[in-house]
């Protein structure tokens, strides 16, 4: 074996160099990334997911055509896992500040679940308008959300432990002029 220069290992970002080491391989088995949606807590905590139901994927004879989340540590390890059994197809989720998984679906309602995939107590929904236009597009951040609706108007919550949904001012979206994404800078408070 050709002995490897310790330079090669170093890569330039602007004016520094840095080096990217492997700590350790993903412990997961039949995770296939390109068929999935994942989302990633903050600060090396759980990993979740979930099947992409807008691919298609083969499905063996045991498995099921419910979406079924798996929550992993961040070496891979399976934590939990629990079938998606609401009637509505799950839109988006992603990790709060304490680390619970919010799951929000296509009608608004937004269900909270445990690492151990457990469903908590404080359920909510984005209310009746939400749920009759249903919703193009939805952002999660630490301690909040906001939703973009198929009538391009957006709602906000900013705080998960006393969620009061707020519609927020109207963006002028017209249907020949709609925006290539939507991102989130989140609140300092």
């Amino acid at each position: 074996m050709a002995p490897v220069s310790a330079a090669s290992q170093w890569n330039e970002l602007g004016k520094l160099f840095y080096r990217k080491r492997d700590l350790y391989r993903m412990l997961w088995k039949g995770v296939n990334l390109e068929q999935s949606l994942i989302v990633c807590a903050n600060y090396g905590g759980p990993i979740a997911v979930v099947r992409d139901d807008r691919k298609l994927a083969k499905l063996g004879a045991s498995q099921t055509t419910k979406p079924v989340i798996r929550i992993f540590t961040s070496a891979g390890r399976l934590l939990s896992s629990f079938i998606w059994e609401e009637s509505n197809r799950l839109f988006a989720f992603g990790w709060t500040d304490d680390e619970l998984l919010l799951c929000v679906d296509e009608r608004g309602e937004v269900l909270p679940y445990s690492v151990f995939g457990e469903l908590q107590q404080n359920q909510f929904s984005l209310g009746s308008e939400v749920a009759a236009v249903g919703i193009r597009d939805c952002k999660l951040w630490g301690s909040g959300l906001v939703v973009l609706t198929n009538s391009y108007k957006l709602y906000a919550v900013t705080n998960l432990r006393e969620p009061r949904v707020q519609c927020l001012a109207d963006p002028f979206i017209e249907p020949n002029n709609l925006p290539l994404c939507m991102a989130i800078i989140e609140p300092q408070f």
